[in-house]
């Protein structure tokens, strides 16, 4: 394990070898509530390194609340996650800054993700919450 120090923040981060984050989609999108505003503030804007240093990669793409613009920023990954799943087993995690939007993601994603990895199965149902009350 590396640890880095952020000089303008003061604060540790670390890094484990083989994830990957990829957070191009928030910094790129108009952040129109406030969840992507702190999602702005908070997710590091760094460089991808879209590198396999470990048999067992993991691609953290965090998606914007701009479905289309996530989905182009994604196709790179499409490419990557099927050379690297000749040589390893990759690992996908998926989020959004609004928790709330990652289902519309995962669907937009999922067939993309089908025809690279025909054996991967329909997408997870997750149950809708029209409220809390």
């Amino acid at each position: 394990m590396e640890f880095m120090i952020s000089s303008k923040e003061m604060k540790v981060v670390h890094h484990k070898k083989g994830v990957i984050l990829d957070s191009r989609p928030v910094h790129q999108a108009i952040a129109r509530n406030e969840a992507m505003r702190e999602a702005q503030r908070k997710k590091p804007k760094l460089p991808v390194h879209a590198i396999m240093t470990a048999s067992n990669p993991l691609v953290r793409f965090i998606g914007s609340d701009d479905k289309e613009q996530s989905s182009e920023l994604f196709t790179i990954w499409l490419d990557k996650l099927t050379e690297w799943a000749a040589q390893g087993t990759p690992y996908l995690f998926l989020h959004t800054a609004d928790i709330g939007e990652v289902n519309s993601l995962l669907h937009r994603l999922w067939p993309q993700l089908q025809q690279r990895f025909p054996a991967l199965t329909p997408p997870p149902a997750f149950a809708e919450q029209a409220s809390l009350f």
